[in-house]
């Protein structure tokens, strides 16, 4: 994936923007109904109204053998599409790039607080000849809004892993729960 598509930005549809700081004295700012603030955990600045929020967070968790990382990821379903069809659809582009791709079955769940519908399903496969083990969690928010949880392991999930990413997905709080 090209550095171009991640910088995609893609904001859902009821995301109200504020200023947070005062812009510096004399600086010409555009900002108006066609623009708002984008707020990152380094700060915030001002993007046009039209953008979507592609963004990626990659954390390192070194929790157990094998390391493992969180990788959140936004996306929308297409229009006619459902969480199975996205996850589908995801999978066909994964299996074609990797070799020796396996996965498991699919299992519904709710996620949080909110009760957020959500799908899951753990696949392996061999990247650059080691085997990556991966548990993907697809939470559907407010209208066609998807947030992907990708947690991924050198080696498949010890029970401490197994105990963390489920306490990981149950500390979920959205930032809407408005749902279709």
């Amino acid at each position: 994936m090209s550095m171009r598509s991640f910088l995609r930005l893609r904001l859902p549809s009821n995301f109200h923007p504020t200023f947070t700081r005062a812009p510096p004295a004399g600086a010409h700012i555009y900002h108006d109904e066609t623009s708002m603030n984008y707020h990152i955990n380094e700060g915030s600045f001002t993007i046009p109204a039209s953008a979507h929020d592609r963004s990626v967070n990659m954390l390192a968790l070194n929790l157990g053998p094998g390391g493992l990382t969180l990788v959140a990821t936004r996306d929308l379903v297409q229009e006619g599409e459902d969480m199975d069809g996205f996850l589908t659809r995801q999978l066909r582009t994964l299996a074609s790039q990797v070799k020796g791709f396996k996965q498991q079955e699919r299992v519904e769940l709710t996620v949080g607080s909110a009760q957020l519908p959500a799908l899951q399903i753990a696949s392996s496969f061999k990247q650059n000849g080691a085997t990556m083990h991966q548990r993907q969690t697809v939470i559907r928010l407010a209208g066609s809004s998807l947030l992907v949880l990708t947690m991924t392991c050198a080696s498949p999930l010890n029970a401490e892993q197994e105990t963390y990413a489920q306490q990981l997905l149950d500390s979920f709080v959205p930032a809407s729960t408005s749902l279709d």
